[in-house]
């Protein structure tokens, strides 16, 4: 199984990454990881860069970020779409509240338009809740500190930003949104899951997008049946 993960900026690999660590853990894909952008400071480019190589590693990512002078275009995310030929394509939605998040769900819905690929689109949030979120992906302990650990080796931005002491609270809130976000308003609360996140998971067709039925998917549960 292959998994292309787009993020907007180093960092996002881990805060994002739940569905391809699990994928990558749980079902033995490789996980090619591409940032759209190194950050908005020239200066702090290559560091995050090596950051970013870092993260990817404890994860056991792929990493190709591009030339710090040299953020990768439409095309070439549609090229990298066209060669891998990926089974899972994650990315934040195309509202995600964040301008570089934003774009990366812009750039990448329109390189599957572009590629007419088929695959599984997984749709990610941070800076702003999905609309219509149909996942929720449990978050096991050991799967949280893996990304908590990977985080924090990007040692710069958590300097300016302390994410990594944020990050199981984000989580635990996702479950709580969750009950009532991905299942009918007035949903009891999700029993047995303390951490989590939301996505929105459409099965592509030639480019055009078919959400897939509301789910809870546990830890321990296969994580590849979403492909299957």
């Amino acid at each position: 199984m292959n998994v292309l993960f787009l993020v907007p900026h180093p960092d996002d690999e881990s805060l994002g990454g739940l569905l391809p660590l699990r994928l990558r853990a749980e079902a033995r894909a490789r996980v090619l990881c591409v940032p759209l952008t190194l950050g908005s400071d020239p200066a702090r480019r290559a560091a995050r860069a090596a950051e970013f190589r870092a993260a990817c590693r404890l994860l056991g990512f792929d990493a190709r970020p591009f030339p710090p002078d040299s953020p990768p275009s439409l095309a070439d995310i549609a090229r990298i779409l066209a060669d891998e030929r990926p089974d899972v394509f994650v990315f934040p939605h195309p509202r995600d509240g964040h301008p570089r998040h934003m774009l990366s769900g812009r750039i990448a819905r329109a390189a599957i338009a572009q590629t007419r690929a088929t695959l599984l689109a997984a749709e990610t949030e941070f800076w702003h809740p999905i609309w219509r979120p149909n996942l929720l992906l449990e978050a096991a302990p050991a799967r949280r500190d893996t990304l908590l650990a990977a985080l924090r080796c990007h040692a710069g931005e958590l300097a300016r930003a302390d994410y990594d002491k944020r990050f199981s609270a984000w989580l635990v809130d996702n479950v709580r949104r969750g009950a009532e976000r991905v299942f009918p308003p007035g949903s009891p609360a999700v029993e047995g899951v303390a951490e989590g996140v939301l996505l929105r998971v459409s099965r592509v067709v030639r480019g055009r997008f078919f959400s897939l039925p509301p789910r809870l998917l546990r830890a321990g549960e296969e994580v590849s049946s979403l492909v299957n």
